[in-house]
């Protein structure tokens, strides 16, 4: 007895019916790509790079404390009074304009002067007021 070819074919046809179950049960693989995750890696430390550059550029002379407490001094010693000293070259003394006078006439011609107010900023180092 021979079959035909359409009843093998109806045969294939009742075997490759779809069934749902096994449609929504089988699993599919997980496809990851490495290409993603360190492009944006790469890019994360791009702009880390460049943020540590930049902040090098905006600091790049370490010493700008060292200016800053030498101006402070500086401020320091332009706001206290200055001494006046009254002695003359020539005056009081017969030796000669090599010599200088002796401290006790430089104390007696010397008009210190008074000590000014307390500094707002002296007890702030980082400060500097006018």
């Amino acid at each position: 007895m021979r079959r035909s070819p359409q009843y093998l074919l109806k045969g294939k046809k009742k075997e490759q019916m779809i069934s749902l179950q096994n449609l929504l049960t089988s699993r599919t693989p997980s496809v990851t790509s490495l290409a993603v995750p360190t492009t944006v890696e790469e890019l994360e430390d791009e702009v880390e790079r460049e943020q540590k550059q930049m902040i090098k550029e905006a600091f790049a002379r370490d010493d700008v404390i060292k200016e800053f407490l030498k101006e402070k001094r500086e401020a320091i010693q332009a706001s206290k009074p200055k001494d006046v000293d009254l002695t003359l070259p020539g005056w009081g003394e017969w030796s000669g304009m090599d010599l200088k006078p002796s401290a006790k006439k430089r104390r007696r011609f010397l008009i210190k002067a008074p000590e000014g107010p307390p500094r707002k900023d002296k007890n702030l180092p980082n400060v500097i007021i006018n």
